[in-house]
């Protein structure tokens, strides 16, 4: 029963991830994506990992190099990917930018 949370938790945090990333990435307003596609892309992101995960889990122990191979070079390519952005965010506003949450101007709001 834990396993089974665990991977419906992989599941749906990885489609949402999908979801958010690439509207992030492609679409300059919030639900671009769900617009372009005509539903909810959150459905697009299941089908994406339910493919991979069953591609992976029936072969044999042997295909198991492929999928260590790719998750290797994906792990270096993100790693480089997020010291390149954070250089890149530093040298755009220096080591001490301006704070991102306004606590006080969210707080107004709680009343």
């Amino acid at each position: 029963m834990q396993l089974y949370g665990a991977i419906t938790l992989k599941y749906v945090g990885g489609a949402q991830s999908f979801e958010a990333a690439v509207n992030s990435t492609f679409f300059s307003e919030e639900g671009g994506f769900r617009r372009w596609l005509g539903f909810d892309p959150y459905y697009v992101g299941i089908s994406i990992f339910t493919f991979f995960s069953i591609y992976f889990s029936f072969g044999n122990i042997e295909n198991a190099k492929t999928l260590q191979v790719v998750t290797t070079i994906l792990r270096f390519a993100v790693t480089l990917m997020m010291c390149a952005g954070s250089i890149f965010y530093i040298s755009q506003s220096g080591t001490k930018p301006p704070p991102i949450f306004d606590f006080a101007n969210q707080c107004k709001y709680l009343a």
